[in-house]
């Protein structure tokens, strides 16, 4: 995930926090596969959708 990384770093996000968050509040597997599955071309859209249900997931609880 060498593209991931590179964009959370980016954002200033720290990787290994915002993993544990995903790994938590993520309620679909197939959620969790997304962050977990190892690619080196995620897109950008790919990314953001990623984000967008990490956060939303976190503001439904």
């Amino acid at each position: 995930m060498t593209i991931l990384n590179y964009y959370y770093n980016t954002m200033g996000i720290e990787i290994k926090n915002l993993r544990i968050k995903v790994n938590v509040n993520a309620q679909k597997e197939e959620e969790m596969s997304l962050v977990k599955e190892e690619r080196s071309n995620w897109t950008s859209h790919e990314i953001m959708t990623v984000v967008s249900k990490v956060i939303a997931n976190k503001k439904e609880r």
